[in-house]
C-alpha cells in the first residue's frame, strides 16, 4: 500500500515537470493560425523574423521598415550557406519565389527552408535584386 503511495506520488511529479518542460518551450507560432518564419527584407536588409497567417504567403510584410518584402531564408545542404531563392513574377504585384530554386551559392538543388534551430550556416548568398 505505502509502495503504490509512493508510485502515485512520484507518477505526478513526472507528469508535472514534463508539463512544464513542454509549456516552458518557445514555439514557433505566436497564436492559433500564427507562425513565425526566419528571413530578411530585401528592402531594408533587416534579418529576423516574421509574423504570417494560414493562407498568407511571401513576400510578408517587413517587422522593421513596414514593406511588403520579407522574404524566408533558405539553406543549401552542401555549401551551408543560407540564401532567398530568385524571384519570379506570377501577375501579381509582388514577385514570389521560384519553387524550384537552387543555392545561390553554388547553384545545387539540395535545398531547404532554413530552420535556426537545426542548420548552422557558414554565411549568406547574394540577395536577389530589389525592387526587381
Amino acid at each position: 500500500m505505502k509502495k503504490n503511495v509512493w508510485l502515485g506520488i512520484i507518477a505526478v511529479l513526472a507528469l508535472t515537470a514534463a508539463g512544464w518542460v513542454f509549456f516552458s518551450q518557445p514555439k514557433k507560432f505566436k497564436l492559433a493560425g500564427e507562425f513565425a518564419t526566419t528571413g530578411v527584407c530585401l528592402s531594408c536588409k533587416a534579418d529576423g523574423q516574421a509574423v504570417f497567417k494560414k493562407g498568407e504567403y511571401e513576400p510578408l510584410k517587413c517587422p522593421s521598415c513596414g514593406d511588403v518584402a520579407f522574404y524566408s531564408w533558405w539553406y543549401c545542404n552542401e555549401c551551408g550557406y543560407r540564401f532567398v531563392p530568385d524571384l519570379m513574377k506570377d501577375g501579381s504585384n509582388a514577385p514570389k519565389p521560384n519553387p524550384f530554386s537552387k543555392c545561390a551559392h553554388c547553384n545545387c538543388q539540395s535545398v531547404a527552408k532554413f530552420d535556426p534551430e537545426f542548420h548552422a550556416p557558414h554565411g549568406d548568398a547574394r540577395l536577389p535584386k530589389w525592387p526587381p
